[in-house]
């Protein structure tokens, strides 16, 4: 052991790491024991093309990360041979490698330890059996690019050195503490859903290893070009709705598009209107708990409106990053069963549509359990939202329409940039066998006659899942706004027990809506709380936003869940119908609602 404490890091380790096995069944967690914990992206280099600098490898031979490009993704895995955690991670990481390399994914992997001798490098690379490259640099400029931590750490490039993903390999070893095996596999996750296509759900962790000190990343006064920066941040927040067939009134898919939009992308830049958020943002250096959140970091934000600012210089073509696909058809992969609205829709080129109701047959024999839910419009760019509904039949056959909401729940819903989900392997959502399937359409002119036939696709599982997917709505419908009132407050709740896990919330309120707010309220007298979850303090009823947890918030006790809304019936509401009208409960947006939706499961089995 003294050979090992040369260097005060390692004992450091050899405590945390070896000395606390023995508690492993603790909180990971706790004070001491670390595991990864989510970061958000764009402070953390996820989205920025990395340089193409030139390396050498333990065998001598130099090479290029651009050597990499014919590549469906790069792995740059931060190696070392005397830190415990690394060793820990060396056979799954070694099993990746060889797994992901037959998918033409590859892996470099780094050293940066000066303690380190090539020798031992070597005999690591052949005791695990890795076949890829190793670079012993312990000056290495690419980790110093990255932003490397510690010897854990795993980034992952696309084809055009964009980083798409950083952290930790998985969950299985952190600090103070070991598992069988991980819960979380977060770089095979990140690689199957760049393999297809798909943005990268958790794209940024910590990694809990061995601490790196490499210094201070140099300063270099880079020139902001649209090909090696803003395009990326475009492809990352804008092009979800600003592209071809999406919802937006123009494509954000190329120089032209930007430039000829700058002074529009500046003002909505600039005074946070773009991208769509409305939830509070979290205290400072604390990480959103939202998974779906558009905000521009600080820094995109600034290289935003620097590049306007510095005349909107291209760049070179050679640092454009990989185009991002689209699924044209179905995102969640080929749907078990495809239902359509049995009639199309005519759109109006201009004017106001009223809410549109119709409901099909599902078609279901049998009780069926679901994976993944898509809501597919064939007028994308003239629908505002979409709710499905599914009408039991124990429960009696409903009228087409979608009056009472206080009884129903969503089960599937469409809105620009949330027009999917994909629930992990252990929950579904329930379709009784005989079901109806009703739709609730909202339809916005956009200048342009057109015809609409909205789709669901419906993926099932593939074996009876572990958790059954909820949705409860929280209603008020006995508000009564009075005329001219700039602030009308009311609020609905439900009780929420022991065991529940939030997925995410869905607020909906009409024109006049103002303010939302979630709050939790615990239920013990002498030690009564109450946790804001959700914040909205500006309400748009024009993005009918889903607000999903990146981890599920589970309860650990009963309590009221709350909702309160607020509605602006004045005439200093430009959106307001009438200021001069009494506000009840309706469907149709001269009216108002208050629905406070809310997904969830229970840490139960379905049985």
């Amino acid at each position: 052991m003294k050979s090992v404490c040369h260097h005060l890091w390692i004992c450091i380790v050899v405590f945390l790491v070896i000395g606390l096995e023995n508690r492993i069944h603790a909180d990971p967690n706790s004070s001491v024991r670390r595991a990864p914990e989510r970061l958000t992206p764009g402070d953390h280099q996820v989205g920025k093309m990395i340089p193409n600098l030139k390396l050498r490898d333990i065998e001598g031979e130099s090479f290029r990360l651009s050597d990499y490009q014919n590549k469906k993704g790069l792995v740059v895995s931060i190696s070392s041979t005397t830190c415990p955690m690394s060793k820990k991670f060396a056979p799954s990481l070694a099993r990746l490698e060889a797994q992901y390399s037959a998918k033409d994914v590859a892996f470099l992997f780094l050293n940066v330890n000066s303690a380190e001798e090539i020798s031992e490098i070597q005999k690591f690379r052949k005791q695990h059996g890795f076949i890829s490259r190793f670079v012993h640099n312990p000056d290495s400029r690419l980790a110093v690019e990255l932003g490397a931590g510690t010897s854990t750490e795993v980034f992952v490039m696309d084809g055009a050195r964009t980083l798409v993903y950083r952290g930790a390999i998985s969950d299985q070893y952190g600090l103070g503490y070991s598992r069988k095996a991980p819960r979380k596999e977060y770089l095979v996750n990140a690689l199957d859903e760049l393999l297809e296509g798909r943005p990268i759900t958790m794209s940024a962790t910590t990694a809990p290893g061995c601490d790196l000190d490499l210094g201070k990343k140099e300063t270099i006064m880079r020139e902001v070009t649209y090909h090696d920066r803003i395009s990326r941040i475009v492809q990352n927040h804008c092009q979800e709705c600003h592209r071809s067939g999406g919802v937006a009134p123009f494509t954000l898919t190329s120089y032209k598009d930007l430039v000829g939009h700058r002074g529009m992308i500046r003002k909505v830049v600039r005074d946070e209107i773009m991208p769509p958020w409305f939830a509070s943002p979290p205290a400072h250096n604390v990480v959103s708990p939202w998974q779906n959140d558009r905000t521009l970091s600080k820094e995109e934000k600034a290289d935003l409106l620097t590049w306007i600012q510095n005349g909107y210089p291209e760049g070179t073509e050679e640092d454009a990053p990989i185009p991002r696909k689209f699924h044209s058809e179905w995102a969640i992969g080929e749907p078990d069963l495809i239902l359509s609205i049995p009639e199309p829709i005519e759109i109006p080129a201009e004017g106001v549509m009223p809410y549109q109701y119709q409901q099909t047959d599902s078609t279901l024999k049998e009780d069926t359990w679901i994976q993944a839910i898509q809501i597919k419009p064939t007028a994308r760019e003239s629908l505002h939202h979409v709710l499905v509904f599914v009408r039991n039949p124990k429960h009696g056959r409903k009228r087409n329409r979608n009056s009472d909401p206080l009884n129903d729940s969503f089960f599937g819903v469409y809105v620009p940039g949330n027009e999917y989900v994909i629930y992990p392997n252990d929950m579904g959502r329930f379709i009784p066998a005989g079901s109806q399937i009703s739709f609730q359409l909202h339809y916005t002119p956009s200048g342009t006659q057109t015809i609409d036939q909205t789709q669901v696709g419906l993926v099932f599982c593939k074996d009876k899942p572990k958790h059954r997917v909820r949705v409860e709505a929280i209603a008020n419908s006995k508000f009564k706004i009075p005329p001219f009132a700039e602030n009308y407050q009311a609020n609905a709740h439900i009780d929420m027990p022991a065991g529940v896990s939030i997925l995410g919330f869905f607020p909906h309120m009409h024109l006049r809506g103002k303010a939302f707010r979630y709050d939790l309220i615990s239920r013990d007298e002498n030690r009564k709380s109450v946790t804001t979850l959700l914040d909205i303090p500006q309400y748009d009823f024009n993005w009918q936003l889903f607000y999903r947890y990146a981890t599920p918030l589970r309860l650990s006790e009963s309590k009221k869940l709350e909702v309160i809304g607020w509605w602006d019936n004045s005439e200093n509401n430009p959106a307001n119908p009438d200021p001069s009208k009494t506000v009840r409960w309706g469907d149709q947006t001269f009216e108002e609602m208050m629905i406070g939706y809310v997904e969830y499961f229970v840490n139960e089995p379905t049985e």
